[in-house]
């Protein structure tokens, strides 16, 4: 997912008059938080240079962009009830997108054996 692709879906879903440029910027933000929060460091994507240079949510995960925009603006729209909805879309989506990464980066747990030594 880039963010010209974010913007261009959610634009398809929630057709708006909010600029690009603002959406751009939201989206930007948005991934330099999601990395901060999942890598502990990250820089935001600059809009419109790097609009079409992949985010960080990839898969079925890239669809956290998507709800992150159509939420914004209903939020902006003042349409509150849709902005609950997206929002509560948006923090499942992200919450198992941010388990999904810490048991990538997790290491797994080695076995091993204790050897003799009497009980007393």
């Amino acid at each position: 997912m880039t963010i010209n692709k974010a913007m261009e879906q959610a634009d398809s879903l929630r057709p708006n008059s909010i600029s690009d440029v603002l959406k751009g910027r939201w989206l930007a933000d948005f991934e330099g938080r999601l990395l901060r929060e999942t890598k502990g460091a990250g820089q935001c994507p600059r809009y419109p240079e790097e609009g079409d240079v992949p985010l960080s949510a990839y898969g079925e995960y890239g669809e956290i962009y998507v709800l992150y925009l159509r939420a914004m603006i209903d939020f902006y729209l003042g349409e509150y009830e849709s902005y609950n909805n997206s929002a509560s879309m948006l923090n499942t989506l992200c919450d198992a997108y941010k388990r999904a990464q810490l048991r990538a980066e997790t290491p797994p747990l080695q076995s091993f054996k204790i050897k003799g030594g009497k009980r007393a």
